[in-house]
């Protein structure tokens, strides 16, 4: 039983073919998806675009590659929510601290740490876009759970993101900081192009 495609593959690489079914996780545990007016709502509110990043602070989910990015970015045009146990990797911890306080705005980066479900949701209730451009994800149910709160995606075409995020409609694949940048610049200049790619999280999520 395959979460996704790309485990499939991976899989059957190392140990052959055998009787299968994909099952991707549908990512329900928030209740059922926000509205499309909820969605617009948001994106036209003042202020800054505000990013969310959610995963265990370890170098495969590159949390210092979408650090970079944003350093391209002028920073009163965004800002960063990071969720997520600060222990797991701590000199990566430490490097990514490092990073951060060499932003113009370091002030701009919230570290969260783990926190409980309820939290989280607040969160992605206020927050206008999911960043974690991991390296590899067996599937990213982190995607699924955001686009059923109506926020496109910045994630890498590596490994199971594939089966969830429709690059240029509900999220962006991205590889290098400049990546990064172009598409948070794309948000934060236009509102409408961030509630048209929300709609559509939404409508995939439903799918």
């Amino acid at each position: 039983i395959f979460n996704s495609h790309p485990t499939k593959q991976s899989v059957e690489a190392l140990a052959g073919r055998r009787p299968s079914v994909v099952v991707p996780p549908s990512g329900r545990r928030f209740g059922p998806p926000v509205s499309h007016a909820t969605v617009d709502e948001r994106a036209q509110a003042d202020g800054p675009l505000r990013l969310l990043f959610v995963g265990n602070l370890i170098p495969r989910k590159r949390l210092h590659l979408l650090l970079d990015g944003l350093a391209e970015v002028p920073p009163h045009q965004w800002r960063l929510d990071v969720v997520g146990n600060p222990t797991a990797a701590p000199g990566y911890t430490a490097a990514l601290w490092r990073r951060i306080q060499r932003l113009d705005a370091p002030s701009r980066v919230a570290l969260r740490g783990q926190l409980p479900d309820d939290a989280l949701q607040r969160l992605l209730r206020r927050s206008h876009a999911l960043a974690v451009p991991s390296s590899h994800e067996g599937y990213g149910i982190v995607y699924v759970e955001a686009m059923g709160r109506g926020l496109p995606v910045l994630a890498s075409p590596n490994g199971g993101a594939r089966d969830v995020v429709a690059n240029g409609d509900t999220g962006y694949f991205v590889e290098t900081a400049a990546d990064i940048a172009d598409a948070v610049d794309a948000w934060a200049a236009d509102r409408e192009h961030l509630a048209e790619m929300g709609r559509a999280a939404v409508a995939q999520y439903r799918e």
